[in-house]
């Protein structure tokens, strides 16, 4: 795995998971279009110090699938580098059971394995 886009995943894991209402999203969000953003909002603050974002992608039955990317203006050159070549890209893809009446905890462990299973699908190049 590229040590930037791992550092860029870690910091918008940490991003996410210091918030009820953001893990609260990717797990009962059923709304939200493929291609969208899931996390973290669109800002120029949060594209440049995480340096990554999650988009919403297909959603499946009660599964909602996720697609990390780089954002081209990261402040970390290493990610702005490798994002500079396709912003597009996606680094990894991993899926969310949906559960809007899913409770904190249950939402947090689902979080959690989303970003396991997004570290584990992660693409080298």
């Amino acid at each position: 795995m590229s040590g930037p886009a791992k550092t860029a995943l870690e910091a918008l894991k940490k991003h996410v998971l210091a918030s009820k209402s953001k893990m609260k999203k990717l797990v009962t969000d059923t709304a939200a279009a493929n291609g969208t953003r899931a996390q973290p909002a669109r800002t120029t603050t949060n594209d440049s110090s995480i340096g990554s974002r999650l988009d919403f992608g297909p959603l499946a039955s009660k599964t909602r699938n996720f697609n990390f990317q780089l954002n081209k203006n990261a402040s970390n050159s290493s990610v702005k580098k490798l994002a500079a070549k396709d912003s597009h890209k996606v680094w990894s893809t991993a899926s969310v059971e949906t559960d809007a009446k899913a409770t904190d905890d249950q939402i947090k462990t689902k979080v959690e394995k989303l970003f396991k299973d997004l570290e584990k699908n992660m693409k080298d190049k």
